[in-house]
């Protein structure tokens, strides 16, 4: 969104973004099952996409990282 540029982070905890949750490895989140999705995006936007949604996403963004040969 063009307006979040003038946005400033929030000095909130509450908004704070759990540390395990900034930029985990794809391979990480690709062995999540869903119960272990569930808790660990409790009370997270994230889990809106729901769990299968997630993993969609997840091989998406997987498919488009260049892999070590």
């Amino acid at each position: 969104c063009p307006w979040n540029r003038f946005e400033t982070p929030s000095s909130e905890p509450a908004f704070a973004p759990r540390p395990d949750n900034v930029s985990p490895p794809l391979d990480e989140l690709a062995d999540l099952d869903e119960a272990t999705f569930r808790a660990r995006f409790r009370k997270s936007p994230i889990k809106r996409t729901k769990w299968a949604g997630f993993q969609r996403n997840v091989q998406i963004a997987r498919s488009n990282v260049p892999r070590d040969e």
